[in-house]
């Protein structure tokens, strides 16, 4: 009989790898400059919530949406200032439905992906629509666009052969494949579990779960590569998110991913804030409970930054700030925040990484 041998691949998608505990270098520390804080007082720039994203396009222009409108794009200038704002509520070009996602194309194009009318909007750099292309039937959640032009969908899928799993491809208007989970779980009362983090390097995807820090790397045709888990007491994986209270603070949350240029894997978390609860404010007293404020996770939550190097399965450093940072993009990192006078805003800051022991490649 003849006996072939195990690819080491495989062997690590059996049973992933645990991260050490200790940190390599506990010295080591980011640096975060405020470079742009976005949203006006009143007038076309004002946001009206939390943004679903933040792209930057080639031209240094920001690109958001947020979360209690949804039919329209805010651009913002480099310097912060309103550029404009695209969009409303219909069917025809340049109207929508449900904005959840958006990215930029190999093409260097800005997609804005519309579920409510299942299509993707593409616009050139100009803001002129140069395309528009039906997508499957997809709840998506976000999109991200690899060095070598794949697309990867983290979206739910309701079909016997794809529910639960987190990742899709897309061509022609059909999903290609999908996968990212080898113990699928769907749940109706938890939709955040098919929610994933994502940073798309040539010929795959790191992802993590939200509520379970766990990295995975998959290729484009869904084989896990490799698999590594944090092992930190102050990040147990979890199903249910709890009610947050003074006396439940919130639970972390994996809010982003992303690959430097020198191989190493940034994992941004948000977790209670140093001084929680004093920092959680009372919306309402009503006579059978009390409704916190939960609509600024700055006001409650801090933020972690990991640096792992993948190869070594080593935690470089990991770095504290007091705040909550929802994304990363390139060397800028940014979070939103209500200010004192109950605006909202986006911070953009500049991130400037600490220089540490080079990892060896392969």
């Amino acid at each position: 009989m003849l006996v072939l041998p195990i690819a080491p691949s495989l062997v690590w998608a059996q049973q992933p790898v645990r991260l050490d505990r200790a940190v390599q270098c506990a010295s080591c520390a980011p640096k975060l400059d405020l470079i742009q804080t976005l949203g006006d007082d009143d007038g076309g720039g004002a946001l009206s919530g939390e943004p679903r994203f933040l792209l930057r396009m080639s031209d240094g222009r920001y690109v958001t949406a947020e979360y209690p409108v949804a039919t329209r794009i805010v651009l913002f200038r480099p310097d912060g200032r309103l550029d404009r704002v695209v969009g409303r509520r219909g069917e025809g070009p340049g109207e929508f439905q449900f904005i959840t996602a958006a990215y930029i194309d190999h093409d260097n194009r800005l997609r804005i992906v519309d579920v409510g009318l299942r299509r993707e909007t593409v616009f050139d750099d100009t803001l002129g629509i140069v395309d528009i292309v039906r997508i499957p039937e997809l709840m998506v959640h976000s999109v991200a666009s690899g060095p070598d032009g794949s697309v990867y969908y983290n979206a739910d899928r309701r079909t016997s052969e794809a529910v639960g799993l987190p990742i899709h491809t897309i061509a022609g208007g059909s999903v290609t494949n999908s996968f990212g989970d080898e113990t699928a779980i769907q749940r109706p009362d938890a939709p955040w579990l098919g929610q994933r983090a994502m940073a798309p390097v040539d010929g795959g995807v790191w992802i993590a779960r939200r509520t379970h820090y766990r990295l995975e790397h998959w290729t484009v045709d869904g084989q896990r590569l490799a698999a590594m888990d944090r092992n930190a007491s102050w990040f147990e994986p979890y199903l249910m998110r709890a009610p947050i209270t003074p006396g439940a603070p919130p639970q972390p949350w994996v809010t982003a991913l992303q690959m430097t240029r020198d191989g190493v894997l940034l994992v941004v978390v948000t977790v209670p804030a140093s001084d929680f609860p004093q920092r959680l404010d009372v919306l309402e007293r009503r006579p059978d409970n009390v409704v916190y404020d939960l609509g600024d996770c700055s006001a409650f939550s801090d933020t972690l930054i990991e640096a792992i190097d993948p190869l070594r399965h080593k935690v470089l450093w990991s770095w504290r700030y007091k705040g909550c940072l929802d994304g990363l993009l390139g060397d800028m990192a940014y979070g939103y925040r209500i200010d004192d006078r109950g605006v909202p805003r986006i911070d953009v800051f500049r991130l400037t990484l600490p220089l540490v022991e080079p990892i060896d490649k392969p």
